[in-house]
């Protein structure tokens, strides 16, 4: 009956999932029925894994060929035996890389592994680092932990929630940028090797990966304002926008001759612009992709670029201690935001438009008048480079993060502080407020994420599962979950319902 099915509704399939007695159901599969999508799923207790499931799976992406791969360890204890030992083990794993490989349309492959395993990670990684050789070097595969059984999770001794979060590894490189969609709906991960992966954040599996950058780091990804497109920028000078629904190249942005930095939608998804290490600014239109105008009075690295609201003007920071403000219409400058003794690092406008923030290493965050360039307060509490800052949602309060380990929070048109929160050892890379403006997290090179309750700067949980710096934080827009990633080449994604 189910050989009959399959034959019968195969055209329209796509995606089957193969469990309980796969070595059985694998010889009832048609030959060729060219799935997008298989899933073979292990989930017997005191599993073993070697050449028999090795060979089961190379039954049935014959028979599938299936341009996406995953293969789960589910309910088999924190680590399946290696049935045959592990040099034969790693014999049948490497035929399994060289049947996959062969593959045209597969573009990636997924090992979702047990929750527990996460403690045997070294493990796992050199494993397949050392059998997968042709995947990785295609940059197909990918490993991901189970989500754990877990409820609410509780406070230790400390009075503090230390949790363990649903995982998805991005296995062997460092991630340099991180993105949720408009919706909710994806997360966005660019690893040092050029490539991106696409994340469903509710159950964390991976819906796809493309390659934005032949060689070097994808420097920065965002969606499109409709959450249709997401744009990619890298060391090569590349900017790639592409379909995320059908994992089409939709454009190719040309023009930047070094690395692209940043690379931001107008808020009215009309436009595009990029900020480069060939000290150039670029605006291009968002439906034909090319190229309106250039901007090039910065004398040094553009670091960031930024739209107000309201589409009508745009924000850049250089390494040459100045932030400019243009018009988009027309290209033309509106003010040179001179006064910082250092480099700027980032900026950032109020939502109603009337004001911006920027980010220095000399110290200080300084807010201004965006009508007449006026330098309205001066924030020099920190005894270290500011990396970032951020508005709240009614613009009445700013943050700022910075290298002396600590998140500040102050009135914006006083400048008067409101909030030190301190905890972090080490650098803060990163800070944002969820979307409610009920917390704050903040990532940081002491390799924790923190979650701080906004109310009174006391801390609501502490996420040290990071095994290196961690560079990025983000709330998902309808504020279900938060995200995290950094140079360990993982991207956590923790459900806040979990935790708070």
């Amino acid at each position: 009956m189910l050989s009959f099915l399959l034959r019968l509704f195969h055209g329209n399939l796509r995606h089957l999932s193969v469990s309980g007695n796969i070595a059985g159901r694998s010889k009832l599969l048609p030959p060729l029925i060219r799935l997008p999508s298989l899933e073979v799923r292990f989930d017997r207790p005191n599993f073993s894994f070697g050449r028999r499931e090795t060979d089961i799976i190379r039954s049935l992406v014959d028979k599938t060929l299936p341009e996406a791969l995953q293969v789960v360890f589910e309910g088999c204890g924190a680590l399946p035996v290696l049935s045959d030992g592990r040099p034969r083990t790693e014999e049948a794993l490497r035929r399994l890389d060289a049947l996959l490989i062969s593959l045209p349309g597969l573009r990636v492959v997924t090992f979702v592994l047990p929750h527990g395993a996460q403690n045997r990670r070294t493990f796992w990684q050199t494993t397949f680092h050392d059998c997968f050789v042709s995947l990785r070097t295609r940059g197909c595969l990918n490993v991901t932990y189970a989500k754990p059984s877990i409820g609410k999770a509780s406070p230790k001794e400390d009075g503090l929630v230390h949790a363990s979060p649903r995982t998805a590894v991005a296995l062997g490189h460092s991630v340099a940028s991180l993105a949720v969609s408009h919706d909710s709906k994806w997360v966005a991960s660019g690893s040092s090797n050029g490539l991106i992966t696409i994340w469903d954040p509710d159950d964390t599996t991976i819906l796809g990966q493309w390659t934005c950058v032949d060689v070097g780091i994808v420097w920065h990804l965002a969606f499109s304002p409709d959450s249709q497109r997401l744009v990619c920028s890298g060391s090569d000078g590349r900017i790639v926008v592409w379909d995320v629904e059908q994992g089409d190249e939709l454009g190719a942005l040309t023009g930047h001759t070094d690395a692209v930095r940043k690379v931001v939608w107008s808020p009215d998804g009309t436009r595009l612009a990029s900020g480069s290490d060939d000290s150039t600014v670029r605006v291009w239109d968002a439906e034909t992709y090319l190229q309106l105008y250039v901007l090039e009075t910065h004398t040094a690295i553009v670091l960031s670029v930024a739209f107000a609201p309201d589409s009508n003007l745009l924000a850049s920071c250089s390494r040459d201690h100045h932030c400019y403000v243009w018009h988009v219409e027309t290209g033309t400058l509106k003010h040179d935001l001179s006064g910082h003794q250092d480099i700027v690092w980032t900026a950032v406008f109020a939502p109603d438009s009337s004001r911006i923030a920027t980010a220095s290493d000399d110290r200080s965050a300084r807010i201004w008048s965006v009508e007449t360039g006026e330098e309205l307060v001066v924030l020099q509490e920190h005894r270290g480079r500011v990396w970032v800052v951020a508005f709240t949602e009614d613009g009445k309060q700013i943050m700022s993060a910075s290298s002396d380990s600590t998140v500040k929070v102050s009135d914006s048109f006083s400048g008067e502080r409101i909030l030190v929160l301190k905890g972090h050892n080490y650098k803060v890379n990163d800070v944002q407020f969820s979307p409610d403006g009920t917390y704050i997290a903040s990532a940081s090179s002491d390799k924790t994420v923190r979650l701080w309750h906004r109310s009174d700067g006391s801390c609501a949980a502490i996420f040290s599962e990071h095994n290196d710096k961690v560079t990025h934080v983000v709330f998902s827009p309808d504020g279900r979950t938060l995200m995290s990633a950094g140079h360990d080449g993982m991207v956590y994604i923790r459900r806040l319902s979990d935790f708070v």
